[in-house]
């Protein structure tokens, strides 16, 4: 299975019924119910979207055995045949996906897709871009000067620990930036 026949439709969403109720799926809801089925993890994930697939194009398919050996041509782990049933499957991962998404918003988190005009142009030009980014607040800062602090859980000694000073050591004076920070718990 080639991935750019996954590809040639670039469709932005499509409707589908969930057991309560009709959604539109976007790329973003797409996104996440193809990450509730079991055995999809992030780095299938990621190569799909590396391979340019389009989620809400993958999640389009009728054929059961054509859905599933394109997860596992992405490395999914999926247990034993493919279910007889793909639509039940795809229905309940898009509901699953709605109850995600309504979470994400309730907390003010935003799911942005690289190619969205919200996506920091910096991080496109890299050379592996994420595909996507969980933004609580103003995304547009991601687009502004800024320091990303990564790390680990704990870090040993003081390695870098200056950087997150208001001035490290020996600085006189520093440009505006934000620092960009998320600590792993």
């Amino acid at each position: 299975m080639r991935a750019s026949h996954l590809a040639k439709d670039k469709h932005d969403s499509f409707s589908a019924f969930t057991p309560n109720r009709f959604v539109e799926v976007t790329e973003q809801l797409a996104l996440l119910a193809v990450s509730s089925i079991r055995g999809v993890g992030y780095w299938t994930l990621a190569k799909m979207a590396r391979a340019g697939v389009r989620f809400t194009v993958f999640l389009e398919k009728e054929d059961n055995e054509d859905a599933a050996d394109t997860l596992r041509t992405f490395g999914a782990k999926l247990e034993g045949k493919p279910s007889n049933d793909w639509r039940s499957v795809r229905d309940q991962a898009i509901a699953r996906a709605s109850r995600i998404l309504e979470d994400l918003t309730a907390t003010g988190t935003r799911l942005v897709m690289a190619g969205d005009a919200d996506f920091p142009r910096a991080l496109s030009e890299l050379s592996d871009p994420p595909g996507w980014l969980f933004v609580r607040g103003n995304v547009s800062i991601l687009s502004q000067p800024s320091i990303a602090a990564v790390g680990t859980r704990r870090r040993s000694g003081n390695q870098g620990g200056d950087l997150l000073h208001p001035r490290p050591r020996g600085v006189k004076s520093l440009p505006p930036f934000h620092v960009i920070c998320r600590a792993l718990r």
